[in-house]
C-alpha cells in the first residue's frame, strides 16, 4: 500500500491512477477532498501544519510518496518532519520526497525550503530516496497565464512533461531507496528571455497585458 500526500493535487491523483491501474493499493492524504475523478480511492484528511489524521494515514501503508506542500515552513519544514516523524513510528519501508527545483535557478516554482527538508528527512530514520523535479509544462502553462509580469532574461528552466515525473515515482516505488539526490529535468532548454523561443511557444499570454519585469533573476525581483 502506498500512501500519497498531497494526493489529490494534479501529480498526486495521476500517480495514483497509474498505480491503481497495476493493482497497488493507494490512499490519498490531503486537506481538501479528492476530485470527482478520485472519489473511489480511498481518502484521509490530513493537515501537515499541525499533524492532523497522519497516524490513520500511514497505518496501512508500507510506502509513502511526500508530494504535499505549500512554500510555508510550517508545511514545508515543520509538516515534514511530521510526517516523517509518524513515518519512523509506524515502520514506514521507504519513503519518497518529490521537491522542486528549477537547476541552477530559483524562481516562483521552486521550495525554498528544499535542503532543510533533506536534512529532516535524512535524519529520520525512514529510507528515503529524493527526487528534485524541473517545473511541468502544465504548471509552467498555468503559471504564465496567471501572472501580470514576465521576466526577460536570466532565468533558464528545462521543464518536464508529468508523465517523466509519474515514470520516475514509479520506478522508485519499485526499485527502493536511493543513495542520491535524482534530479529530473527535461531535454528542452528554455530561457525566460524576449524572442526566445519560450516567448514563441507560449506566444498567447504575451498578446496579454503583462508588465516585462527586466531582472538577471528572481532574487532581483
Amino acid at each position: 500500500m502506498v500512501a500519497i500526500s498531497g494526493g489529490t493535487g494534479l501529480i498526486g491523483s495521476a500517480l495514483a491512477s497509474r498505480l491503481q491501474a497495476t493493482g497497488t493499493g493507494c490512499i490519498l492524504g490531503s486537506r481538501q477532498p479528492p476530485t470527482q475523478q478520485a472519489l473511489e480511492m480511498t481518502w484521509q484528511k490530513i493537515d501537515l501544519a499541525d499533524g492532523f489524521g497522519l497516524g490513520k494515514f500511514l497505518s496501512p501503508a508500507n510506502q509513502l510518496v511526500h508530494l504535499a506542500r505549500n512554500y510555508q515552513p510550517l508545511v514545508d519544514v515543520g509538516g515534514s518532519w511530521r510526517i516523517s516523524y509518524r513515518a519512523q513510528q509506524l515502520n514506514i519501508e521507504h519513503m519518497i520526497f518529490l521537491g522542486a527545483t528549477a537547476g541552477k535557478t530559483t524562481g516562483p516554482w521552486q521550495s525554498p525550503h528544499l535542503k532543510e527538508i533533506g536534512q529532516i528527512l535524512r535524519g529520520s530514520g525512514v529510507p528515503l530516496s529524493l527526487i528534485h523535479a524541473a517545473p511541468t509544462y502544465q504548471w509552467l502553462e498555468q503559471y504564465l497565464s496567471k501572472q501580470k509580469f514576465l521576466f526577460s532574461r536570466g532565468l533558464l528552466l528545462q521543464p518536464l512533461a508529468i508523465g517523466q515525473i509519474l515514470s520516475a515515482l514509479e520506478e522508485s516505488l519499485s526499485t527502493g531507496p536511493l543513495t542520491k539526490t535524482r534530479v529530473l529535468q527535461g531535454k528542452e532548454k528554455l530561457n525566460l528571455k524576449v524572442a526566445d523561443k519560450i516567448f514563441r511557444h507560449y506566444q498567447p499570454y504575451l498578446q496579454s497585458n503583462k508588465q516585462v519585469i527586466h531582472a538577471e533573476n528572481w532574487e532581483d525581483y
